[in-house]
């Protein structure tokens, strides 16, 4: 975690020189002077709602298509995703947030998140009817939940 961040960091650096483009603004003022206006203004950045996806019956994970916006005053604002997974890639079981920072070249940084949380329906466990089980040598025999419950297929493998 330590290298991204370090590794973000001088991406951030290099992109972002401030004295490089701050995008200043000559304003005259009234004596005759003027002055140097800074962009100072951040991006204003806009993610989607939490969300709650529930998966079907036999459904493990699933995939999420979102749009995360960012609006500057100035041309060509920086997207960089912090935390959680892109757009379309496949999602587990539970919540995982997505945290987003955008910035400008003038170094003004706004962030947003949001939450996605995959549930699954629960299942009543079935047993199958009671039934006779040979064991192999040394009194063992290995079953596998198909054996045993009725619904055993529609219930993902890692949650039992």
């Amino acid at each position: 975690m330590r290298i991204f961040l370090l590794l973000l960091f001088f991406a951030f650096a290099c992109y972002f020189n401030p004295y490089a483009y701050a995008n200043p603004v000559i304003v005259p003022s009234a004596d005759h002077s003027s002055a140097v206006v800074m962009d100072t203004i951040p991006p204003e950045i806009t993610c989607p709602p939490n969300i709650v996806l529930n998966l079907a019956n036999g459904q493990c994970d699933t995939a999420y298509l979102y749009t995360v916006l960012v609006t500057d005053n100035e041309p060509n604002p920086l997207l960089i995703q912090l935390s959680g997974l892109a757009s379309g890639q496949t999602l587990p079981l539970g919540t995982t947030v997505n945290q987003f920072l955008a910035a400008d070249q003038a170094s003004n940084t706004s962030t947003c998140s949001f939450s996605i949380t995959v549930e699954k329906d629960t299942l009543p466990l079935i047993c199958r009817d009671p039934f006779t089980i040979g064991l192999g040598a040394g009194c063992m025999r290995v079953l596998v939940p198909a054996q045993l419950m009725e619904n055993a297929a529609e219930i993902c493998q890692d949650n039992l």
